[in-house]
């Protein structure tokens, strides 16, 4: 009995290690491989593979966008992860149910989940959850209006980049102080930053950030006027985004090339790309769709379309305000959030 239950064991590693690798382009095929593994590993009490199971699924269940799902897979695979020790495995699920939380607009429960990354990787001594909660506490400052302290964390998570050795999340790191020096129209520095996520590739197997890399520097080209380069980025983005469940990644996706084409004065591209776009949650977005919409409607002469696209514009920024119209609930949520750090940094060095 004993060979034959190590056997399963490598069983149940190998299914879910595929499992894993297609959670991204194929989470449905991923969702039937980590549910036959889980039923095994529950056969022979093999925690580790259940609670791996139970990640790959809330992992699969978050790309196909499936929140809810993913957010209750995700807690059972804490909980189980935590019971037997499994910290490896307790860090790398905490962060997944972290930026679950996020996508569901859940940031307090985001925010408590960096925090106690950062916590425990500071009693754990463990440079890459620590690295984790700085990045997903930088954006929890960004969302709350408070740029300033988002480069600060992104920052403290760049220092502890020469002792972690999981590329994915280096190559995660660079995309987001890329974003940042986008936001704080350093386009220099965010070059830099992606030439370093670019060059870990080669290191790496599929990596599901790989698209937001050409992504932002083909965004970075459109506004440095350098159109057809920026054309050849972002359609390099759209075909690594059209395999995948990322909703938010296609949209934006969509929209920098249907300007771009804009741009270009390819008015029929232009209209094809932000016609393809599906249904967006997010009212930014769609308001961003319209007003490109409107400039492209004019520049066709078809001044009815315009008239529409840009009612529906400014409506939607109507709304924008309205949700925003308290913003010191914002600064006080990035008061709040500091004082927090703060207490669990200071914790550490006593």
């Amino acid at each position: 009995m004993v060979p034959r239950a190590h056997d399963l064991r490598s069983e149940i590693d190998q299914t879910l290690a595929v499992a894993g690798t297609l959670a991204n382009v194929s989470p449905n095929q991923a969702l039937q491989l980590a549910g036959q593994a889980q039923m095994l590993a529950e056969s022979i009490e093999y925690h580790p593979g259940q609670a791996l199971a139970l990640y790959t699924q809330a992992a699969a269940h978050s790309a196909r966008n499936v929140l809810n799902e993913a957010d209750q897979a995700a807690r059972r695979a804490l909980e189980m992860a935590e019971t037997h020790a499994l910290w490896s495995l307790w860090f790398d699920t905490l962060d997944l149910a972290s930026g679950i939380s996020y996508d569901l607009e859940q940031y307090d429960v985001a925010v408590d989940n960096w925090l106690k990354q950062l916590e425990r990787g500071f009693d754990r001594n463990d440079p890459l959850a620590i690295l984790r909660g700085y990045l997903g506490l930088g954006k929890a400052f960004f969302i709350y209006g408070d740029p300033v302290t988002t480069t600060a964390m992104l920052e403290k998570a760049r220092e502890y980049l020469p002792q972690i050795s999981r590329n994915d999340v280096a190559f995660c790191l660079y995309i987001n102080l890329a974003a940042d020096a986008c936001h704080r129209g350093d386009f220099a520095a965010a070059l830099v930053e992606l030439a370093a996520a670019e060059a870990l590739l080669d290191d790496m197997g599929y990596c599901q950030y790989e698209h937001e890399l050409y992504y932002y520097r083909g965004h970075i080209y459109r506004r440095q006027g350098k159109l057809q380069a920026a054309l050849r980025q972002l359609e390099r983005s759209l075909v690594l985004n059209a395999g995948t469940s990322n909703q938010w990644g296609r949209t934006v996706n969509l929209i920098e090339l249907g300007e771009t084409c804009l741009d270009l004065g390819q008015l029929h591209a232009a209209q094809y790309y932000l016609n393809s776009v599906e249904e967006v949650p997010m009212l930014y977005l769609q308001m961003q769709i319209h007003g490109v919409l409107a400039r492209v409607s004019a520049a066709v002469g078809r001044t009815d379309r315009e008239f529409v696209h840009w009612q529906k514009h400014f409506a939607l920024a109507e709304q924008l305000a309205e949700a925003g119209a308290q913003p010191h609930v914002a600064k006080l949520r990035s008061k709040a959030l500091a004082e927090r750090m703060r207490i669990v940094e200071n914790r550490r060095q006593g």
